[in-house]
């Protein structure tokens, strides 16, 4: 009789189910009665299934901790989560104004604003308390040898970049000095050390800000008009350099990386919409591609745009080979590149009227969606050579996004990380001193292996009036209202978790990996 692979040792079936991602391991733990029992009694085929279900990716160790233990803690977080349940409270001082500000893999840094319009030499930066070392290590540098304007730090490569203010050379250039966050050095992956980009014409960079996505980091700005400059850290080459002078659609308002070869830009032009761009490394023609453009839901003849920003979390390189150990050591698994969620806000006026809040909407998109249409843009030679696709709301955002009427705004950035989003505080209707703490997670998979019963750890917090968690999984409808020519429908899935008793009053939530991290504001910015 010939033999099968349910005829295999225990072991054996385990050893080769691990090779699998969680997807063909649920399959085959629907195939029968054996392997499902299979799967549910291994640890290991376990913790994979949970981790890839929360978003995470399993991070190399010297001396990894059991997969049980790893197990009971991916679990453990989930649970803590969904409860907004903290195992620890810490206050971490943070003196002093501030001119600009990160929050990246557990490291707030600052730089220390001197007078308006100047840029900043003194930086500031705590590594936060965590869940095996619950106290604050604070680096301080008093001079850091440049006058910065703007910042942008990953723990994850040991990188801080300093954009250089404006006023101290000509003022057609941009300075961006490339260091080490561990010894304040120029980096060694950094082949040179100081970029700089000529723009031509003389200009004031009147606003801007700095991101990174791994081997990649831009300068989107404002002068008379928006521009956009990206440059490979690394080698130093120029990769991008756009300004709104006939590159760029009209009414472009804020930027946002997709991927270290993607991004976003926002547009306040045709009712709003999200332009999608590509780019590849020189020399490859064309090094710039405009992908897509989404369109927002279609208003009537008085409503305009009057804003419309992004957000999401920083990009890591947990998962890159290149990736600084010291950051990893302490952490058993980080969140997955795959797992980010874009936060945007719209705000929409009457012609010849002013700015109301009731006419303000957030609306969320998966990182993913967009990479999947600059994925099908390169796989289709007849797309790549035409202009870029045109999607209008009811072909794109109804079944891809999760769109509310949302008054408040967020006073601090960082509010995104992963698939969650922390909301603005407001008062709590319990105690006046108390404020709300909100949390949605897009993470949400209907099926998947039932979870451990431990994962209920916290009933009775989670049953407290202070306390829920919902899960919205059926469409949603915000009504057209006079702004809007049609209800504006949307089905993204999402949770919602809820925490009234706070016993503090904040200014704003900032979240990571690990942490949500309330601001309080005095004089100074702490």
């Amino acid at each position: 009789m010939k033999a099968t692979i349910q005829d295999f040792p225990t072991e054996l079936v385990i050893q080769i189910l691990t090779h699998l991602d969680h997807i063909h391991v649920l399959r085959c733990a629907a195939v029968c009665k054996s392997f499902n029992a299979i799967i549910r009694g291994s640890h290991k085929l376990h913790y994979k299934i949970e981790l890839a279900f929360d978003g995470l990716i399993d991070l190399p160790r010297s001396t990894p901790p059991p997969t049980y233990e790893k197990l009971q803690l991916l679990l453990s977080r989930r649970n803590a989560w969904r409860t907004l349940d903290w195992k620890h409270r810490f206050r971490v001082p943070m003196s002093g104004s501030c001119r600009a500000y990160e929050l990246v893999s557990g490291v707030f840094a600052k730089s220390i604003g001197t007078n308006a319009g100047h840029g900043s030499r003194h930086f500031i930066m705590s590594s936060l308390p965590s869940r095996k070392h619950p106290t604050s290590h604070f680096t301080v540098r008093e001079d850091v040898g440049v006058s910065s304007k703007d910042f942008v730090i990953d723990p994850t490569q040991d990188v801080i970049g300093y954009v250089s203010e404006n006023g101290l050379f000509p003022q057609s250039q941009i300075q961006i000095h490339i260091m080490t966050i561990s010894s304040h050095k120029p980096h060694p992956e950094a082949a040179n050390p100081v970029i700089t980009h000529t723009c031509g014409l003389p200009f004031v960079m009147t606003n801007s800000f700095i991101a990174i996505a791994e081997d990649v980091l831009a300068i989107f700005f404002w002068i008379e008009n928006p521009g956009l400059i990206i440059w490979n850290w690394k080698s130093g080459e120029l990769l991008v350099y756009v300004t709104d002078h006939g590159r760029l659609p009209p009414g472009i308002w804020d930027f946002s990386f997709i991927s270290n070869r993607a991004f976003i830009l926002t547009s306040r032009d045709v009712g709003g919409s999200i332009e999608i761009y590509s780019f590849r490394d020189p020399p490859t023609e064309p090094v710039l591609t405009h992908v897509a453009s989404l369109r927002l839901p279609a208003l009537r003849p008085t409503i305009t745009p009057a804003l419309f920003s992004t957000h999401s979390g920083p990009f890591t390189t947990y998962d890159s080979p290149s990736a600084n150990y010291e950051v990893l050591k302490e952490k058993p698994f980080a969140i997955s590149k795959h797992s980010r969620i874009h936060a945007m806000c719209v705000q929409y006026h009457i012609a010849g009227g002013t700015l109301d809040r009731r006419f303000r909407f957030f609306f969320f998109v998966k990182n993913d969606f967009f990479l999947k249409l600059v994925d099908h843009h390169e796989n289709c030679a007849t797309q790549r050579a035409n202009s870029p696709r045109i999607l209008i709301w009811e072909e794109w955002g109804v079944d891809n996004t999760r769109f509310m009427a949302y008054g408040m705004q967020p006073r601090w950035l960082r509010y995104v990380h992963g698939l969650k989003v922390v909301c603005p505080p407001y008062p709590s209707d319990q105690n006046k001193w108390a404020c709300v703490l909100e949390v949605f997670d897009f993470n949400v998979h209907p099926n998947k292996l039932p979870e451990a019963d431990n994962t209920a750890r916290n009933t009775n917090l989670a049953q407290a009036s202070s306390v829920s968690y919902t899960v919205h999984t059926e469409p949603s409808k915000v009504s057209a209202s006079g702004v809007f020519v049609n209800d504006v429908i949307s089905k993204l899935p999402y949770t919602h978790a809820v925490r009234k008793d706070l016993c503090a009053v904040y200014s704003g939530f900032m979240i990571d990996d690990e942490r949500i991290i309330g601001l309080k504001v005095g004089f100074f910015p702490v």
